[in-house]
């Protein structure tokens, strides 16, 4: 498997819920539990492997786009990941968070693998941004 690195793109972490997610992606999931066989239902994400990161500090996701929801990786110049909010007993915490795309994945999805931090037991929602501009 041969891995794109997304230098110029943009990731933002959120550990809240958003109002405003219609602005904020052209596609979007629903809530991906950290589970490994997990499918979403909006565009039919799904959690294909959950693993310790290289480092041992997290855990590396990838999550199968499926390519009937996107044309192309290449039109994707920002992903939003948000993770859920935090019981109002605890603290929300900022994410260390990395992702690049894995080339020739499989035949119908696209790989994205996504490196969380230690603190990523909760489910994650991801805002893919197209190359298009806001009217």
């Amino acid at each position: 498997m041969k891995l794109q690195r997304l230098s110029n793109q943009t990731l933002l972490v959120v550990a809240a819920s958003l109002f405003c997610s219609p602005l904020l992606a052209d596609k979007e999931t629903d809530w991906i539990e950290l589970q490994e066989g997990y499918e979403g239902k909006v565009i039919g994400a799904k959690v294909h492997r959950i693993e310790t990161s290289d480092d041992g500090a997290g855990k590396q996701i990838t999550v199968g786009i499926p390519k009937s929801a996107i044309k192309s990786t290449d039109q994707i110049e920002e992903i939003v990941v948000v993770g859920k909010a935090p019981k109002k007993d605890q603290e929300p915490s900022k994410l260390n968070v990395r992702y690049e795309w894995a080339d020739d994945y499989e035949k119908d999805y696209y790989g994205l693998i996504i490196t969380l931090g230690e603190e990523s037991n909760y489910p994650i929602r991801l805002y893919l941004k197209g190359d298009t501009e806001a009217p």
